[in-house]
């Protein structure tokens, strides 16, 4: 019984006369009337209480179903999301190997270019020879026909130094040649090592920080579903001890109702034997 409720009773049953002091009848029905009707609403109001907490209870239940079916629907998401993870990771991978393919197009691009412009060497070295051919067959005529004249000699002097020119250039066109073949490939295996690597450490860091937000989010529903788990136990144990308490306190009222009962049938009997006795004196 709730304090106030307990300390209106009791002033009321202070202001009241003791039961097992002599009254009359009237008064001795009206305060057991009073008591009656007042045990009567005590008891209707318990009853309303507990039938409260029944209902709270309930709820509470249904709540707590509903924690448990939004914390599975959590963990299904959380499962969609690390398969929208994995998916995109392989996404990545296969973006690396599209690049890789990518990369062996452009080596064999290199390769193509570089067999055209050996050809082109080739070509070019084909001609100078057949030039420098022609140019000595030229000398050689020359000299036949005009051996031994000063002038023949020194267009013979020039022919050659233009053959060394030819040749010098013929080495110099080689060796840009080759240098330019060793720094192309050696840029482009740079460039290709490089971006594989920053591929995957970009790859690794998504997935790490994907998997960081998931622990994470995970780990806040938990600790929160335990929380408020924790709270629903302790407010249904409370319900529970009240429902047991005022299931105790209603036995004790109706134990109450049961003696007030007999003693109103006793004190009726006691005025009927009195009024009796009065009668026949």
């Amino acid at each position: 019984m709730p304090p106030k409720r307990r300390q209106k009773l009791q002033q009321e049953q202070k202001g009241q006369p003791a039961v097992a002091a002599p009254l009359d009848g009237a008064d001795e029905g009206a305060a057991a009337s009073r008591e009656e009707v007042l045990l009567q609403q005590e008891y209707s109001r318990l009853c309303k209480e507990l039938e409260d907490m029944k209902g709270a209870r309930v709820q509470l239940r249904e709540e707590n179903e509903f924690l448990q079916q939004e914390a599975q629907r959590l963990r299904a998401e959380n499962q969609e999301f690390m398969c929208y993870v994995a998916k995109r990771a392989q996404r990545r991978q296969d973006a690396i190997v599209s690049l890789n393919d990518q990369n062996k197009q452009a080596v064999e691009e290199i390769r193509r270019e570089q067999q055209e412009l050996l050809t082109l060497y080739q070509r070019k070295e084909a001609a100078l020879r057949e030039q420098l051919l022609h140019k000595e067959g030229e000398l050689l005529h020359l000299s036949k026909e005009v051996e031994g004249l000063r002038e023949i000699q020194a267009l013979q002097q020039e022919q050659a130094a233009h053959i060394r020119e030819l040749q010098g250039e013929l080495v110099t066109t080689r060796q840009q040649h080759t240098q330019h073949l060793q720094e192309t490939k050696s840029h482009f295996l740079q460039e290709k090592a490089a971006f594989e690597q920053k591929s995957q450490q970009q790859a690794l860091c998504l997935l790490q920080q994907a998997q960081e937000v998931v622990a994470r989010c995970m780990q806040e529903h938990s600790d929160q579903v335990k929380c408020e788990n924790q709270e629903l136990r302790q407010e249904l144990h409370q319900l529970i001890q009240r429902s047991r308490t005022l299931h105790l306190h209603k036995r004790r009222l109706e134990n109450q109702a049961q003696q007030l009962l007999r003693e109103r049938c006793y004190m009726q009997d006691m005025a009927r034997l009195y009024h009796t006795h009065q009668g026949k004196k």
